[in-house]
């Protein structure tokens, strides 16, 4: 059986759906500013994949073209743990799709990592999902201190969407159904 391929090399000079970013800078609640150079400190995640709808980074870069302003303040993201960082029951749970806050993906072979580098199957927790403004993120490529690594193929990409998706829809109730 022939399986289609799971990623591959970024194209263009844009920021796509699905790609996989390495080393974003993620300002949260946590950072600070340094007192002695005023300079802000912030976390950095190794590998993060862009979860943004493909059209509104379109619709982004149109705008911001035409009149200087995008009209968006932020592009969504996931960040990536290894396997290798992750417990056996989680991974097990969320590659069973039993974990709904939870999403797996399999290893990028380094023929399709920008970095020629790969990275190992990693784990994803809806719950870690972050935002950061665009032109902070592309300034951030720009300075090549984030890196465009790969792209996650079709169906791939979308399915990983319909995950999260489903996970920020749920519905929380205050009990479970009675159905004695």
């Amino acid at each position: 059986m022939t399986y289609k391929q799971v990623y591959r090399l970024p194209t263009g000079d844009r920021i796509r759906q699905g790609e996989v970013l390495a080393g974003v800078p993620v300002v949260t609640g946590l950072s600070i500013i340094d007192e002695e150079t005023n300079e802000l400190l912030e976390e950095e995640v190794s590998l993060a994949v862009v979860v943004t709808p493909d059209c509104d980074i379109e619709n982004y870069e149109r705008r911001l073209a035409s009149n200087g302003d995008g009209g968006m303040t932020s592009f969504m993201l996931l960040p990536l743990m290894p396997r290798s960082q992750v417990s056996s029951t989680a991974w097990k749970n969320a590659h069973r799709n039993s974990q709904t806050s939870a999403h797996v993906i399999e290893s990028c072979p380094s023929e399709c990592d920008a970095a020629e580098l790969g990275f190992e199957a990693a784990y994803i927790d809806f719950r870690w999902l972050f935002a950061i403004h665009p032109e902070f993120l592309k300034s951030a490529l720009a300075a090549d201190l984030a890196i465009r690594r790969t792209q996650i193929c079709s169906p791939y990409r979308e399915h990983l969407i319909q995950r999260l998706m489903a996970n920020l829809s749920r519905v929380a109730l205050d009990r479970d159904h009675d159905t004695e």
